[in-house]
């Protein structure tokens, strides 16, 4: 903790928001507002029947239980504060309080409850107007307060020190360094200033907040899936083969609706009978009779069965003596569908295992769970995500509801110390004493170990790191050119419009080249191969050459002139 030091006054209260418990555990609230910033509150909206909070809004439920909940977000405009309803998936950081979610939550929580209504409430109204800037929120019983500052009017407190406009270092940067240098010699002096404060919390290793993550990761995407047929509705595909016996060209044929001809010149019935169970002809005959159109393809055939021969259908003129037979095809097949992989990203893995370190805050989906290392009692809903929106597949636009998506964690240690001074002295003797010969690539130097107790010493350690490698005497880079039609536009029409011959006109950009490859994007052609490059010299001329063209070459006073220059 330490004494403000800069100072902003502030207007009177611009909104207040009173919240009125049941013994459901919801509760009702009456908002009042300043809508014409004049200090006064002449605007109210009641809200009736609080069940859960948001952080954008709030959701109402039959009382004391979790029935038939509606959902409602803040919306302010032209002055006025209403109620907009809503989705689910569009409220955040939501949290049951009445009596179906435990006992008394409103009341042990009602600081942290007006908080995160409160401010749904105030973020309405800075979403639209810039003048509600909060400067100050006082909770008082099951009230919250809410107060604007007048940013221009700051100065820095009587005694203290501090930088009143640091906006001014967007011009100056330069003087940040002297700045601070500055104030930390004033700031050093005085033991209570925020500095020392700082450097002491510095200074105390023994017991340290460490911050974590536990984070729930989704991805969805359209990509191509495997189901049985069956599962799409066609458990089995039913159609004839056959086969002429005695045409004139030997036909044989697949049969559904209509006649399909398979080949026109087989010698016998068994290269028909062949052709006809083949998993290609049969992949071919299926996709283009039965799901064409389905946005479904059969890959594989899992099942194959067919009837004793006999004279079923008459397809070009084999009635009298047709070998038919019916075949059953059961398949696999392949659709565009969605595929969604989880999994669960932990950077408090060591926190969770170091027997010194305690849970001390938690924010589970926005919702503080965890004050101070004691339980709050309260937890999000559940959060949910629509997979794959916008495709075309059975699982699109599927919703997944999880209890958490990501667990914002502080931990208390109380670590000792770690001691690095055997280590400094160590790393003293070897840096101070190493040596680098060019000839062999070896390093030599002394060593020094503490080992039971006392220091040893080695010497003439050595260390083999390869020979020396010469490095390029530049970045290398190249230059890419990219044709482009000119733009300009002089006194009459577009300077690409009096063009008579074909040149567009080419930009040229220099990119830094990768193990001797130049990055050329599409489009664009590599004029110049990565190499060490020295342009000066037609910069130069670019830049004289435009200097030039702004002077006065009319002799407007009738005195000759010379060319600046010369």
């Amino acid at each position: 903790s330490g004494d403000v030091q800069l100072v902003c006054p502030s207007s009177k209260e611009f909104l207040t928001v009173l919240v009125k418990p049941k013994g459901t555990g919801d509760f009702d609230a009456d908002i009042y507002w300043d809508s014409d910033m004049d200090g006064k509150m002449d605007r109210s909206l009641t809200v009736n029947n609080v069940s859960g909070i948001c952080t954008n809004g709030f959701i109402s439920c039959q009382p004391g239980t979790w029935r038939d909940c509606q959902n409602y977000e803040f919306k302010f405009e032209n002055s006025e504060l209403f109620l907009q309803q809503s989705y689910r998936t569009e409220l955040a950081g939501c949290f049951c309080i009445n009596q179906s979610c435990g006992s008394n939550l409103l009341w042990n929580n009602i600081g942290y409850v007006l908080k995160i209504f409160g401010g749904a409430v105030a973020g309405a109204f800075q979403k639209v107007d810039s003048r509600y800037a909060i400067s100050d929120a006082r909770i008082d019983g099951a009230a919250i307060y809410f107060y604007s500052q007048k940013t221009k009017d700051c100065r820095i407190a009587e005694g203290g020190s501090g930088i009143l406009y640091p906006e001014s270092f967007w011009k100056t940067p330069y003087a940040i360094n002297s700045t601070v240098e500055s104030l930390v010699l004033s700031q050093s002096q005085d033991s209570n200033s925020f500095y020392n404060l700082m450097v002491r919390a510095n200074q105390n290793n023994y017991s340290q907040l460490r911050s974590c993550v536990v984070k729930r990761n989704i991805y969805s995407d359209i990509t191509y899936r495997y189901k049985p047929c069956g599962e799409f509705g066609y458990d089995t595909f039913t159609f004839i083969g056959g086969y002429d016996l005695n045409g004139d060209s030997k036909q044989c044929y697949y049969y559904r609706n209509s006649c399909y001809m398979l080949s026109g010149h087989d010698s016998s019935w068994n290269i028909c009978y062949s052709r006809l169970i083949g998993h290609g002809n049969i992949l071919y005959f299926i996709n283009s009779s039965f799901l064409a159109g389905t946005g479904l393809t059969a890959v594989e055939v899992t099942n194959l069965t067919h009837s004793g021969m006999a004279n079923l259908v008459n397809c070009f003129g084999s009635g009298d003596d047709a070998a038919d037979i019916w075949i059953y095809v059961k398949a696999t097949c392949q659709y565009l569908g969605c595929q969604v992989i989880e999994n669960i990203e932990n950077s408090c893995l060591d926190m969770e295992n170091n027997s010194s370190c305690t849970l001390y805050d938690e924010f589970v989906d926005g919702v503080q769970t965890v004050r101070g290392g004691v339980r709050t009692g309260l937890y999000p809903l559940k959060q949910c995500v629509t997979l794959c929106a916008g495709g075309n597949c059975p699982e699109c636009g599927q919703i997944r509801c999880y209890d958490w998506i990501s667990r914002n964690r502080t931990y208390l240690c109380t670590d000792q110390p770690i001691d690095l001074s055997s280590s400094k002295t160590r790393l003293g003797s070897v840096v101070s004493s190493s040596n680098y010969s060019d000839s062999t690539g070896v390093i030599t130097f002394n060593d020094v170990r503490y080992e039971n107790g006392i220091w040893k010493n080695y010497s003439n350690q050595t260390f083999w790191v390869g020979g020396k490698k010469e490095t390029d005497s530049c970045e290398k880079a190249c230059r890419v050119k990219v044709a482009s039609l000119p733009t300009q536009v002089g006194l009459g029409d577009p300077v690409s419009s009096n063009r008579t011959g074909s040149y567009t006109g080419d930009i040229y950009y220099y990119r830094p080249c990768y193990n001797d490859i130049c990055p050329a994007q599409e489009g664009e052609t590599i004029d110049i191969p990565c190499q060490c490059m020295n342009d000066f010299g037609a910069a130069s001329t670019l830049m004289q050459t435009m200097r030039i063209a702004g002077q006065d070459m009319i002799c407007t006073s009738g005195n000759i002139k010379t060319l600046p220059g010369y």
